[in-house]
C-alpha cells in the first residue's frame, strides 16, 4: 500500500464533500492535518461534533465576513447547536458562509450522518451535497462484511432494506456491500463532481480480499462514473488505487 494522501491527489483548490459511513470524519480530519501549510475549511451540511480545541486554528461561530482572512491553518466554522444535550455543529445558514468557500485552497464538508453505525440506508434528500463541490467522496467500511443486518449496526433500516433486497438478520456479504455502493438509491445517488470510492477499514489480508471481492461486483456502468476506486485504511493512512 502507499501513502493514503497520494492515493488522493488532491491538488488545486477543491470543495470536497465526505458522505457515507465508517470513517468520514476520521478522513476529513486526516486531510485537514495533510493540508495544514494551506487554507483550510472544515464543516459541514449536517450536524458534526464540536470540535476539540486542538483540532483547528481558527474557529468562526457567529459573524463569518473575516473568514479566510486568517492565513494559512485548519479554519472550522458552523452554528454551535445542543442535540441530545451533546454541543455540535452545523452549517451556517448566512450566504455570507457561501461566499467565503472561494477563500481557501481546500474545503472540507461532511455532508452525511450514519449515527455512528456502520452502514446506512438513504432518504432521498441524502447526502446533502453544496452544488459548490468539486469532489464528492464515498466512505465504506469493510468491517461491515459478516455482520449480521440488524438495527444495531444499520441506520435507517427500512430505507437499507429498499435499496439492497436484503431482509432482517441476513449477513452482509460482498454482493450487500456492492449493491450499497452503486444502487441508485445507494451511497453516490446525490454525487456531484469528480467521484472517489473509499472502502475503508481494510487493515487485513482477509479484509483486503473482501474489499476487491466487492469491487468486483460493482456494475461496469458505476465503476466507469467513478474517477477512483481506493482501498485502504485511514487509521494507518495507508491505500492503494484499484
Amino acid at each position: 500500500m502507499m501513502c493514503l494522501r497520494e492515493c488522493f491527489g488532491l491538488s488545486g483548490q477543491q470543495v470536497i464533500s465526505v458522505f457515507g459511513s465508517g470513517g468520514k470524519s476520521s478522513l476529513i480530519d486526516f486531510f485537514a492535518q495533510c493540508y495544514r501549510n494551506e487554507k483550510v475549511l472544515l464543516s459541514t451540511t449536517t450536524k458534526i461534533l464540536f470540535p476539540e480545541p486542538g483540532a483547528y486554528d481558527y474557529l468562526y461561530l457567529n459573524d463569518f465576513d473575516a473568514m479566510g482572512m486568517d492565513g494559512v491553518g485548519i479554519t472550522y466554522a458552523g452554528e454551535r447547536v445542543i442535540v441530545d444535550g451533546v454541543e455540535k455543529l452545523k452549517m451556517p445558514s448566512e450566504e455570507s458562509f457561501i461566499k467565503k468557500l472561494v477563500s481557501f485552497q481546500k474545503v472540507f464538508l461532511e455532508t452525511d450522518g450514519a449515527k455512528g453505525l456502520q452502514l446506512k440506508g438513504w432518504n432521498g434528500y441524502e447526502p446533502v451535497i453544496l452544488p459548490e463541490t468539486t469532489i464528492s467522496i464515498g466512505v465504506i467500511p469493510i468491517t461491515a462484511f459478516g455482520q449480521m443486518i440488524r438495527e444495531a449496526y444499520i441506520h435507517r433500516l427500512q430505507s437499507f432494506f429498499e435499496m439492497t433486497g436484503a431482509k432482517r438478520d441476513d449477513i452482509i456479504n460482498e454482493a450487500i456491500l456492492a449493491k450499497v455502493i452503486s444502487s441508485q438509491q445507494g451511497l453516490f445517488q446525490r454525487a456531484i463532481g469528480e467521484k472517489i470510492l473509499l472502502i475503508n477499514q481494510v487493515e487485513e489480508e482477509s479484509s483486503l480480499e473482501n474489499a476487491f471481492a466487492v469491487v468486483s461486483l460493482l456494475p461496469k456502468g458505476f465503476r466507469a462514473s467513478l474517477s477512483k476506486i481506493i482501498i485502504g485504511s485511514v487509521k494507518m493512512q495507508r491505500g492503494i488505487i484499484v
